[in-house]
């Protein structure tokens, strides 16, 4: 007799039928259906509850229980799409499989508590190889996470599980992107060289932190040289402010002369992987669309997402002065 509901008791009776007509009904018989795992977490009844530049939290739609209560759910995300879809397809594998946890039903992994989670340490990170899992408590349909990064991306998909087994993970929401926030502070800028009346500098923007970057201002301060008599304020001993410090506006634009940029190396691999929507960004706002690809090696920070320098010059200064 199909198709029939989890984990319900259903009565039946029986009679027949011969040339001269039917039977009485038989005396009713039950019998119940087993319970199996949960339904699917429906990614459609997902909201966003509350969102800034650093946390992030949503909520979702219990699933049908199919006839065994819910013991806890399950929580995969990060800010690499690539990782948490490779960790959802992992477990949708691993689930048609006769594995060790069907054996003792249904662990935690990693000997985590009901409430705790791992892998979310890099999550404030530009690169991250790491997928967090989250253990939810079953009465919680919900979860926050904090220490992010601002203007990131993020990934989450979600599951229930109970006694008989785990259900499927939901479609992946995402990408639900953290605010931006200021930029961090740039790094000291490297004289290329410099002559009697002008000096020539390389510098490197830091992450935008969510929010492009499109003015950037360097500021020049005199502390020692030459001056004549009329240059200094008589009061104060001091150089007149005009002499003193200058502030001028960078061309954000300004050509790259990072020797690296368009060298054809390969285009996959590992590096691949670990880029974060974030970084994926960065070099493409800061004219190195794809680049990411060619430093493998590199570790990008927030004060240096991605190595490259940019060239600025400033002339009008006084020969033999210090700056």
């Amino acid at each position: 007799i199909e198709p029939l509901r989890e984990n319900l008791d259903y009565v039946f009776k029986l009679r027949a039928k011969n040339s001269a007509g039917w039977s009485d009904w038989s005396d009713e018989s039950e019998f119940k259906t087993k319970a199996v795992k949960p339904a699917r977490v429906d990614s459609r009844g997902f909201e966003i509850t509350y969102k800034d530049t650093r946390q992030i939290a949503f909520k979702w739609v219990p699933p049908d229980n199919n006839g065994g209560e819910i013991t806890r759910y399950e929580v995969l995300g990060g800010p690499n799409s690539r990782m948490v879809r490779w960790a959802r397809l992992t477990q949708m594998v691993l689930a048609t499989t006769v594995d060790s946890d069907k054996l003792f039903e249904f662990l935690i992994p990693d000997g985590l508590e009901v409430g705790e989670r791992t892998g979310s340490k890099d999550f404030a990170e530009l690169k991250c190889e790491e997928c967090m899992y989250a253990a939810v408590l079953p009465n919680q349909t919900t979860f926050d996470i904090s220490e992010l990064l601002p203007g990131q991306d993020y990934w989450f998909a979600v599951r229930a599980v109970n006694k008989m087994g785990r259900g499927e993970f939901s479609d992946i929401t995402g990408p639900i992107t953290t605010y931006p926030e200021k930029p961090s502070a740039i790094m000291p800028l490297a004289v290329r060289d410099t002559d009697e009346r002008s000096c020539r500098f390389s510098f490197k923007f830091p992450y935008d932190m969510g929010a492009g970057i499109f003015e950037a201002k360097a500021q020049l301060t005199r502390t020692e040289g030459p001056l004549a008599h009329y240059e200094v304020d008589a009061a104060t001993g001091e150089p007149h402010a005009h002499l003193a410090s200058r502030e001028w506006n960078l061309d954000v634009y300004s050509k790259i002369v990072s020797d690296w940029v368009d060298v054809e190396l390969p285009k996959h691999g590992r590096g691949l992987v670990l880029v974060t929507s974030a970084l994926e960004r960065a070099f493409k706002e800061q004219g190195a669309e794809g680049q990411f690809h060619n430093r493998l090696d590199f570790v990008p920070s927030l004060e240096n997402p991605t190595d490259l320098e940019r060239l600025a010059e400033v002339d009008g200064l006084r020969p033999g002065t210090y700056y």
